[in-house]
This record gives C-alpha cells, sequence and structure tokens, in this order.
C-alpha cells in the first residue's frame, strides 16, 4: 500500500466520525448544564436532588425528602421549582 492512500483513508475515516463525536460532545456539554441548574436550584432551597431524569432539553429532579421538586429547561432558560407539600391536587 502507498502512504499517500493510508493518508487519505485515514481522513475519510475522520471526516465521517467528526460529526458523530460533536454531537455526543454537544450532548454531554447541555446535560452537565442542565445538571449544574437543576444542582444550583436544590442549593437555593438548602436542599440535594436525589433522583433526577433528562429528555432531551428538559431535565427533572426530586430532592432526597420529596419535599421539592425541580424542572430547568435549556433553551428558554425556564426553571422552576415546586414544593410538593402545598400541592393538593394535580392533572394535566
Amino acid at each position: 500500500m502507498d502512504i499517500t492512500t493510508i493518508i487519505i483513508g485515514v481522513a475519510i475515516v475522520a471526516l465521517c466520525a467528526l460529526p458523530f463525536w460533536l454531537s455526543g460532545y454537544a450532548r454531554k456539554r447541555r446535560e452537565k448544564n442542565l445538571t449544574n441548574a437543576l444542582n444550583e436550584m436544590a442549593q437555593q432551597k438548602s436542599t440535594t436532588i436525589c433522583n433526577s431524569e433528562i429528555c432531551g432539553n428538559n431535565i427533572i429532579g426530586i430532592d432526597g425528602s420529596g419535599r421539592w421538586l425541580f424542572y430547568a429547561r435549556c433553551k428558554g432558560g425556564l426553571r422552576e421549582c415546586v414544593d410538593l407539600e402545598n400541592v393538593r391536587t394535580c392533572s394535566i
């Protein structure tokens, strides 16, 4: 095999793999930002997040005692926290 063929082959593989790597990197960065936003809200209420779930650009979490529910959205900057002791009914 010629050295130029090897270089061209490596370059083509790298160009094909680059979009997948960039997509994964952007997803991890978004998830980290969402988790940090949730933790900041929890610190303001003097609690810690016990369980959380990320779905796309949204994250929802609950504290260890089950009193506070936290929600954040990546786009639009929406951040909410709900005191579950004050909630009597809930509907969609």
